[in-house]
C-alpha cells in the first residue's frame, strides 16, 4: 500500500505505509472520562468492531485522568 504525506516545508513525497512512524496520541485530562475503568492510564487502538480486528498497531491512543492518579 502506497501513502502519500505533505511536509509543510516539502513538497508531496511517497514512501511504503510500512515505513511511516507510529502515531501517539497523548491525552491528559483533569477529570475523569466514562471509559469504564479505573485505570488512571489507558491505552486504544483504533479496531473494526464487529470483527475486531486491528487496523494497525502503528496508531495509540493514550489518556491519562489525572483525578485517577494518586
Amino acid at each position: 500500500m502506497k501513502y502519500e504525506f505533505r511536509h509543510s516545508d516539502e513538497s508531496a513525497k511517497s514512501a511504503q505505509y510500512a515505513d511511516l512512524n507510529p502515531c501517539v496520541i497523548i491525552s491528559i485530562v483533569n477529570f475523569e472520562l466514562d471509559l469504564g475503568t479505573e485505570n488512571y492510564l489507558t491505552r486504544y487502538q483504533l479496531k473494526e468492531l464487529r470483527e475486531n480486528v486491528t487496523l494497525t498497531e502503528d496508531a495509540d491512543l493514550f489518556f491519562l485522568e489525572l483525578p485517577k492518579w494518586k
